[in-house]
């Protein structure tokens, strides 16, 4: 028999000595599937598809840095390759598209961390002001044009009702109409109001443009009201539209969102709906009442604050399972 091993005695040593492990430690493989999953949690935005959960020297901070490394190496191998002159567009777009799927997962994971807290904000009545800074710090605007700086993007949440409103070229977080017709408005000094609308958000296009553009407007009620206060909402943001339009030049739409805390089964909030003649809308956890006010030609949207964030979060893994499993 030759003394010299064959091909295999590594592998079949390490097999040997797993197995070994694996009669003393009967419960490796599932304890290291339950650090994998705190790890997700943790870092959601990472691919963990060839994490080996029967490794025996399974290391959760070694993992992380494996990962980071390898994403800092290939951050460093596309500025390598932005000093190759002749380098082809398609290598060059393989490494950028495989960096900005990287960060665009950072970027959602981050999101989810948000709408998933934003779930644990219901029947309080702190909530009105927690969900308004959530959305836009309050006493602020901002005039694109006038503010160069993009800090204000990172600092608002307005995402969660759509991602087109992110688009905004002006928006006013509990200001004055007053303030407002004096950063944007037609100049008419002799329009005066107090009212101070939630937020209100400018988009589509510059005002000072011959172009229509769409207006959101955001009104945030506490959870610990009644069923009257919350639903007089509808005629508050009806009037704060009135009194907008007077302001603002060449409005094409109108958007109105009206957020507070109610069930699905709340009949009295219900009735009146029906009474108006909005639309009930189931989503994914809660509902929304969806109407059309043909006087002032406002769509309106009364929705629940839980209903706005598990949409968020159910929008947020759709992205997260494509970016982290491609």
């Amino acid at each position: 028999l030759s003394n010299i091993p064959d091909n295999n005695f590594e592998k079949d040593l390490k097999n040997l000595c797993l197995e070994i492990v694996y009669e003393n430690e009967p419960n490796l493989v599932h304890e290291n599937k339950k650090k994998l999953e705190i790890i997700k949690k943790k870092y959601g935005y990472f691919n963990f598809e060839n994490i080996d959960v029967n490794s025996i020297n399974f290391d959760e901070k070694e993992i992380i840095t494996k990962i980071r490394n390898k994403i800092n190496e290939k951050e460093d191998r596309l500025a390598t390759l932005l000093e190759k002159p002749n380098v082809s567009i398609d290598e060059l777009l393989n490494h950028v598209i495989d960096q900005n799927k990287h960060e665009l997962a950072k970027y959602i994971f981050h999101r989810d961390l948000i709408a998933k807290k934003g779930l644990s904000l219901t029947n309080s009545g702190d909530n009105e002001d927690i969900l308004h800074n959530l959305f836009f710090p309050q006493k602020t605007s901002v005039v694109i044009e006038k503010n160069k700086a993009k800090n204000h993007l990172y600092e608002n949440c307005v995402w969660l009702l759509d991602d087109k409103f992110m688009s905004y070229i002006y928006s006013a977080s509990d200001i004055t109409i007053n303030r407002i017709n004096s950063e944007i408005g037609r100049g008419n000094s002799d329009f005066k109001s107090e009212k101070r609308p939630d937020l209100f958000i400018l988009y589509n296009s510059p005002e000072d443009s011959d172009l229509h553009k769409d207006v959101v407007l955001v009104e945030f009620k506490k959870g610990n009201i009644d069923y009257k206060e919350k639903t007089s909402a509808i005629d508050q943001v009806d009037e704060y539209k009135e009194k907008l339009k007077k302001i603002v030049n060449n409005i094409n739409n109108f958007y109105c969102y009206i957020i507070c805390d109610f069930k699905a089964d709340d009949n009295d909030i219900e009735r009146v709906m029906i009474n108006r003649s909005f639309t009930k809308v189931f989503s994914n956890n809660g509902c929304m009442y969806y109407g059309y006010l043909k006087g002032s030609e406002t769509h309106v949207t009364f929705v629940s604050s839980n209903s706005i964030f598990s949409d968020a979060v159910v929008r947020n893994k759709t992205f997260l399972d494509i970016l982290t499993t491609v």
